[in-house]
């Protein structure tokens, strides 16, 4: 019996070590490692396309709040300048 265990044991052995195994193997880890990488892209560029939109709408408001202030001084800033100039 233990014969038979053993030659069951180094037939496993021999099978795992053809190369038809191994390449299944090798092609069944390089299709998981791609997937894998593949799913980690699409992590990374979904988070940066929200970072963008969040930056874009950051500027609105930003722009929306100090653009028409800004303006505003620069036109009284312009009219006063205009009006020393006809002064002198």
């Amino acid at each position: 019996m233990p014969t038979q265990d053993q030659s069951l044991i180094n037939n496993l052995i021999q099978q795992q070590n053809t190369s038809a195994y191994s390449q299944q193997m090798a092609a069944d880890v390089q299709s998981v490692a791609s997937e894998s990488h593949l799913q980690i892209a699409r992590v990374v560029t979904a988070k940066y396309k929200i970072y963008v939109i969040i930056l874009l709408i950051l500027s609105v408001i930003v722009g929306a709040n100090y653009v028409p202030k800004a303006w505003s001084t620069f036109q009284t800033t312009q009219e006063e300048y205009s009006q020393k100039q006809k002064k002198n």
